[in-house]
């Protein structure tokens, strides 16, 4: 049961383990331009600056994780828990999110990496 003067803390899992298959000749929309800013760090933004979110947590391919990793430093994303490996469909790669997450936080909250225009 949940205390109701304890604020409860949160997670963002954002699974990023897409293949961009109908991005076909422009490559991985993650990796995408808008603004000079890449997708997926336009969606963490949003998560980085809400006060609700505590820690985030990113699913994607396993030879992505070293880049996703920079991208998150270079912008400042310091909320980032952990880059893990995703699965083979979006479902497997938010389980793996939640899956890390464990009972750490008390509410879990999932948004796609390449939904940029996300809000606080």
């Amino acid at each position: 049961m949940f205390s109701k003067n304890k604020r409860k803390t949160c997670v963002a899992v954002i699974p990023a383990a897409g293949t961009s298959s109908r991005m076909k000749t422009y490559g991985n929309k993650l990796f995408a331009d808008i603004c000079g800013i890449p997708v997926i760090i336009r969606t963490l933004l949003a998560f980085e600056k809400s006060p609700w979110i505590d820690a985030i947590v990113i699913p994607t391919q396993r030879e992505l994780t070293r880049e996703i990793e920079d991208l998150c430093k270079e912008a400042g994303i310091s909320k980032l828990l952990a880059v893990i490996p995703g699965g083979a469909t979006r479902a497997e790669s938010v389980l793996n999110g939640v899956g890390f997450a464990g009972n750490k936080f008390d509410l879990i909250a999932v948004h796609d990496a390449a939904r940029p225009f996300v809000s606080q």
